[in-house]
């Protein structure tokens, strides 16, 4: 394991970063080659939009919005440079196995073991029972670069462009722009380094790599940037689909559901636009998640009351932490949805005859292009699936969310119209509902786990996961993105971006075991602080006004710090942190209200009726075929665009 990369003060991290040119000065090594054995860094970027509003508004005198950007830089705590950096050959790309796109049998058991890990952790915070335990469980998951993750990342913002990245041209002069921090190889190529964004961000950065593709160096081509999908965004997306499936303003009276549970408990800054609300809405998810599965734990134990002592538990410590194994263990097997069935039908190989490709579109053809659309209704008339062309869509018009086929099936309303059937009878959508929102609850909670400890292999693994979650939900540009990232860490770069793909995707930038953060996220924060110091220009922005502010984010709180310390002698107060069992009485509260409901005991026939017909399954609108082709066809576009690059340098 690597040593931990030296700390600085406040007054050390102010002397370093005096001004612009200086930290461009500081991170530019063009005039030397990058030596053996030194941390590289990367780069993370994101529009920094500002609206000015005017007082008098006239025909010359209106409301502004200033489209910009912001960036910093990241010196990354795992160490790459050691490693090789010739990029791979095309056909390399092309060979790479599909299978390593999708979750595997040791994913699912690497998934579990994290599962677990969650609900012994939940049990041990709120059943009496196991609290003497709390100490004995796993709160931080080890890996090989845990003590590197733990210490304090060191962040150098490298300011504020003026440039708007919805337009081509625009992000072309801000890849252009950030790469004069490029290091040099010794035969005067770019030492390329990744340049970390949100989805659409990536979106651009590659549709102004793809512009510049006919340069005839990999300057001119923009390929000293590696484009990468960071975190944060994918996690409010993959909230949104959370809300968009379970919560709706209709079941305000039935007990149990996720908006009830919202105005019972009296989370009123939850909304459905988890963008605009996502503190509140993850930690509303986190709550009902932690109260489902004490309730669970109470059937598996036949518990009538949160204090009571089941007859089988044991009298020793280690008897007790099999017994909390046991416990979590059968727990996790009643949310679990295993992937396997969608993975191997997706890698089966089909053949001409197949029918798979033609069953469900209206055309009953065979196509070329294989990209298809799922409608929304599940009981559409025409089948469900459509080709794109057979709807007049093409791949970059397909919308986001939901789609529908016809004003019928977007009117259509399944409680109304659809008469039960003999599964309807059997299956307790109650309980369905209920197992649905723990699985999407422990994911998240494990998905944010990883992040905060730094832990590359288990954000990667997650996913892998998450590429059937963008098929599933109609995400295609998140497909194409994380597409492009499974690619990239299984051979589609060098080993040394590889490398550094998977273990320097957060940042830490206080320092700490678990405390690591998303780069966008860090980001927004940067984008906070840019903003607030800018308001007081008004509506008087100008090239250096935005040059004078973007200088002071960051830094103007280590100027603070070290007046308060060394001039005004002030010392800040440690700020209390919430207790960690702040919602203890919202936890009994929800079991007192819950148990009565016996939501975990079977009743067939039973269901919210805003949501009749919810099944606890997953990936009910997978073509398979559709999905290996959309695989195969996205592998063969990055083998393609390596090879003309690669003609084009020889040109």
């Amino acid at each position: 394991m690597q040593d931990s990369p030296k700390t600085h003060s406040d007054e050390e991290l102010l002397s370093s970063m005096k001004s612009t040119s200086d930290i461009e000065e500081s991170m530019s090594l063009s005039d030397a080659s990058v030596p053996e054995g030194r941390c590289g860094f990367s780069l993370c970027f994101d529009n920094v939009n500002q609206r000015t509003t005017v007082r008098h508004q006239t025909r010359d005198n209106k409301n502004k919005m200033f489209n910009m950007v912001q960036g910093y830089a990241a010196l990354d705590r795992v160490p790459t440079l050691h490693l090789n950096d010739d990029p791979p050959s095309p056909e390399s790309i092309k060979s790479i196995p599909l299978d390593k796109y999708l979750p595997s049998e040791m994913d699912e058991i690497d998934l579990r073991f994290e599962l677990t890990t969650i609900v012994n952790r939940i049990l041990c915070e709120y059943i009496p029972i196991f609290k003497p335990l709390a100490n004995a469980v796993n709160r931080h998951i080890q890996h090989r670069y845990s003590k590197i993750s733990a210490s304090k990342s060191q962040l150098v913002p490298i300011g504020v462009l003026d440039k708007d990245e919805s337009r081509v041209s625009d992000t072309i002069d801000i890849l252009e722009e950030y790469h004069k921090y490029f290091p040099l190889k010794p035969n005067g190529q770019p030492y390329s380094i990744v340049l970390h964004a949100d989805g659409l961000s990536v979106e651009r950065g590659n549709n102004a790599q793809n512009a510049r593709i006919n340069g005839n160096t990999a300057w001119t081509q923009l390929q000293g940037l590696q484009m990468n999908i960071q975190e944060w965004h994918k996690r409010c997306l993959l909230l949104q689909d959370i809300f968009d499936e379970m919560y709706k303003g209709s079941s305000g009276r039935e007990v149990g559901t996720l908006f009830q549970l919202k105005n019972y408990f009296n989370h009123r800054n939850v909304t459905s636009n988890v963008k605009q609300s996502f503190n509140h809405d993850e930690e509303f998810l986190d709550f009902t998640t932690n109260g489902y599965v004490v309730l669970a734990a109470m059937h598996v134990l036949n518990m009538q009351e949160l204090d009571e002592i089941p007859n089988s538990f044991p009298d020793t410590e280690d008897k007790q932490m099999h017994f909390l194994y046991d416990v979590s263990g059968k727990l996790v097997d009643m949310v679990f949805l295993s992937t396997r069935p969608n993975v191997k039908h997706i890698l089966q190989d089909h053949g001409k005859d197949s029918e798979i490709d033609t069953e469900f579109c209206v055309c009953r053809t065979e196509h070329q292009d294989p990209e298809m659309i799922f409608c929304a209704n599940k009981d559409c008339m025409f089948g469900g699936w459509f080709h794109l062309d057979c709807i007049g869509l093409d791949e970059d018009s397909v919308p986001e969310g939901d789609w529908w086929c016809s004003t019928e099936c977007r009117k259509y309303q399944p409680g109304k119209k659809k008469k039960s059937t003999v599964a309807d009878n059997l299956t307790d959508h109650k309980k369905s509902y209920a197992l649905k929102l723990m699985w999407h609850g422990l994911n998240q909670k494990v998905r944010r786990d990883a992040l905060r400890e730094n832990d590359g292999n288990r954000i990667i693994m997650h996913w892998r996961f998450d590429l059937l979650n963008f098929y599933e939900h109609n995400h295609p540009k998140y497909f194409h993105v994380c597409h492009q990232l499974l690619s990239a860490i299984n051979g589609a770069v060098s080993p040394r971006l590889q490398h550094s793909l998977t273990w320097n995707r957060t940042v830490n930038p206080n320092g700490g075991p678990g405390k690591n953060l998303e780069m966008d996220l860090q980001m927004e924060f940067f984008n906070k602080e840019y903003k607030e110091s800018v308001k007081d220009a008004a509506g008087q922005l100008t090239e250096a006004t935005i040059a004078r502010h973007s200088q002071m984010v960051g830094v103007g709180k280590v100027i603070n710090r070290v007046y308060e310390k060394q001039v005004a002698s002030v010392q800040r107060p440690t700020i209390q942190t919430t207790s960690p069992h702040y919602r203890e009485n919202d936890i009994i509260d929800f079991v007192s209200m819950m148990s009565p409901e016996n939501i975990f005991t079977t009743t067939p026939g039973r269901q919210f009726k805003s949501f009749p017909d919810f099944t606890h399954i997953l990936y009910k609108k997978i073509s398979a075929s559709a999905f290996k082709k959309r695989l195969v066809r996205l592998r063969k576009e990055l083998a393609k665009h390596r090879e003309i690059t690669i003609q084009m340098q020889r040109n």
